[in-house]
């Protein structure tokens, strides 16, 4: 994913999420701050729908759910952000409409614009997650795949 450009500060979270409702875009929360994500590239929603098809397949007889790029993930209560892809498989996530909560796995396909967030930003937020078991950063650039867990 591209770089996020900060468009708003101050908003409250229930402001947030009544803004992405009308909203064409994603736009990712932090404490306040609403940042705009940039589109993607053909070879990153490529990667991206990779590693959904070979998660969803190992997994979904296990009880895990796999969603991609469109599905918020609540951090906290100041923080929700959009990975690449996330497993859950919480009953509350899974019967949920927008956001997860309980993600078991988190994956981010990095490019030169957003290798540096997913390494720092992105990997400081999800290490508070206490259900999280594995981070993957998968590069488009290079052959790379890297698990935190």
């Amino acid at each position: 994913m591209g770089q996020l450009q900060l468009v708003e500060q101050g908003m409250t979270v229930e402001e947030y999420f009544e803004s992405e409702k009308a909203s064409e875009i994603r736009h990712e929360y932090n404490n306040g701050e609403i940042y705009a994500m940039a589109g993607t590239t053909l070879n990153h929603n490529n990667i991206v729908g990779n590693v959904w098809a070979a998660f969803k397949g190992i997994l979904r007889s296990r009880g895990l759910r796999v969603f991609f790029e469109n599905i918020k993930l609540k951090v906290s209560d100041s923080c929700y952000l959009y990975p690449d892809v996330i497993v859950t498989c919480a009953l509350k996530d899974v019967s949920g409409t927008y956001v997860v909560e309980h993600s078991s796995i988190l994956v981010e396909v990095t490019s030169k614009n957003s290798d540096v967030k997913d390494r720092g930003f992105k990997l400081k937020q999800y290490k508070t997650i206490p259900s999280l078991q594995y981070y993957m950063l998968v590069s488009q650039l290079e052959c790379s795949v890297e698990l935190y867990s």
